[in-house]
């Protein structure tokens, strides 16, 4: 069931999801704190009943959906404030067969492998399921809620738009925030790696030290229209920005992908790192102002942290 509550902000309610029962703990790097009972019992390790082959990643229907995969094709959004079942499509999306490399761990070229496959999922989900919006997100730290500890995440295709994608774009690149925001960057000298297609930069409003957006630089662009070279453009830069947050000790992250379907003159695909630390090596914990009023509270010099980052990769080019 889906709730609008009186702050335009959707609420799914998934009874009986809460009892998955997680593997995870400690807030140390995870790959460093694997143990047998993991691996015996992951099911994402291969062999599984996943694959009984080592494969390279991998996209599924999740066994545990947060919206109906039933009748997509005649699937709706609901202008209503309540609605007996949330039409969309929900996949668990494996970037790696080995159990401890988190995604600051791989290199550039697995990631560009895995962004092509999402790439094709996202082009499916678009043509056949009637999807506006896909939210894609890969988390590594406990803080998350994930359910087992293999490296992995997970897909939210929507018939809708919703108001937290909806409020980053706009009909041309007047009207685009993330448009804007690229502009602001060069302006302040925030960016902190580019590519031909991408740019990766410090916002200027940033939530939290580490607050990076990749964004594509033109307008009307969607991962599922980019090719292979642009998906390779994309993987160094996610590894280059993830890389330079990591760079001192362990920082739980997450990275994000947000997109909207390239037949929508408001598509801007946007890809966001986030990791909770500060440079003073303490983590930042989400707190009272930014849990009851939204407002963030950020400690840092956003021009300082993006000549750190931009340091930080230039001693590690890779």
């Amino acid at each position: 069931m889906a709730r609008l509550n009186d702050q335009t902000d959707w609420v799914f309610l998934i009874p009986g999801r809460g009892s998955i029962s997680p593997l995870l703990n400690g807030e140390q790097d995870p790959s460093t704190s694997i143990t047998d009972a993991h691996l015996e019992q992951c099911p994402f390790c291969p062999p599984s009943r996943l694959s009984t082959e080592r494969y390279d990643s991998l996209i599924f229907p999740n066994e545990h959906p947060v919206v109906s995969y039933a009748d997509i094709s005649n699937g709706q959004p609901s202008h209503d404030k309540t609605c007996d079942r949330v039409v969309g499509v929900n996949d668990v999306v494996i970037y790696t067969p080995t159990h401890n490399e988190f995604l600051h761990k791989c290199d550039t070229a697995r990631i560009s492998r895995f962004l092509k496959r999402l790439r094709n999922r996202h082009r499916e989900h678009f043509h056949t399921n009637r999807i506006e919006a896909i939210y894609t997100f890969l988390a590594t730290g406990h803080r998350f809620g994930h359910s087992q500890e293999h490296p992995h995440g997970q897909l939210l295709g929507l018939p809708f738009i919703p108001k937290k994608i909806a409020a980053t774009i706009g009909a041309d690149s007047t009207s685009c925030c993330i448009c804007h925001q690229g502009e602001i960057a060069y302006e302040r000298d925030t960016v902190i790696c580019e590519s031909p297609s991408f740019s990766a930069y410090i916002t200027v409003a940033p939530r939290v030290p580490y607050d990076i957006w990749i964004s594509a630089k033109q307008h009307n662009v969607s991962l599922a229209d980019i090719d292979d070279e642009a998906c390779a453009e994309l993987a160094g830069l996610v590894k280059k920005s993830l890389g330079a947050t990591q760079a001192a000790y362990f920082n739980p992250y997450i990275v994000s992908i947000f997109d909207v379907n390239p037949s929508n003159t408001h598509s801007h695909l946007r890809c966001e790192v986030l990791a909770f630390g500060r440079p003073s090596g303490i983590n930042k914990h989400i707190g009272g102002y930014e849990l009851g009023l939204g407002i963030f509270m950020n400690s840092s010099d956003p021009v300082q942290v993006a000549a750190d980052l931009k340091a930080a990769i230039c001693l590690d080019p890779s």
